[in-house]
């Protein structure tokens, strides 16, 4: 199907605001990212009016303001998690364990396009894009490792014994993300600083 729009009805449907108007903090935080991508990155085969190319660039990013506060609240999301996995493991809870570590790492990947200043593609392609973009690219494969949780009973523990301390643990997942350079400049602690 091919419709056709006003640029100010388009952003209306599909952001929900006036893109020739001012955005609040309050507005970017309730676009969704993809569809922040899409109307950044998406392909354009025809501006006769030359005026959306001028609107996309609005768009390019978070102000900055908004982007500190998404890292920020992004470490909070993580920090709070941090010590679940194990304790899941712990009490013999070894999916729940492989939940927490799977929600850590997207967590991770999510704190990295962040930090990168690059929106978050929809669910689909958020793997892709984040191995295709080469961001935190030493993390990528120890993520990947973070997400496989051991099997207790193969490792030789019964059941409330836990899991072993290893690629699974909370540690793990901290290590790599305090690994990027990135990530130690823009750390919860430093963040009030910029």
């Amino acid at each position: 199907m091919i419709y056709v729009e006003t640029i100010e009805n388009f952003f209306k449907w599909y952001l929900g605001c006036n893109p020739y108007g001012p955005l609040t903090a309050a507005d970017w935080l309730s676009f969704s990212e993809h569809k922040l991508l899409a109307v950044t990155r998406g392909k354009v085969f025809h501006d006769g009016l030359g005026e959306l190319e001028d609107i996309r660039q609005k768009f390019h990013y978070y102000p900055r303001d908004v982007w500190l506060y998404q890292l920020a609240a992004q470490w909070i999301k993580i920090f709070e998690d941090r010590e679940f996995i194990s304790r899941c493991g712990d009490v013999g809870d070894e999916l729940g364990s492989m939940v927490i570590a799977a929600r850590q790492v997207n967590r991770l990947m999510r704190l990295c396009f962040l930090m990168e200043r690059k929106y978050a593609p929809y669910t689909k392609w958020f793997g892709n894009c984040f191995h295709r973009a080469g961001m935190c690219f030493r993390t990528g494969p120890d993520l990947q490792g973070c997400a496989r949780v051991v099997d207790v009973e193969r490792a030789g523990k019964q059941p409330g014994e836990g899991l072993p301390r290893n690629r699974a643990d909370a540690q793990c997942l901290e290590h790599h993300a305090a690994d990027s350079r990135r990530c130690k400049q823009l750390s919860p602690t430093t963040l009030h600083r910029l």
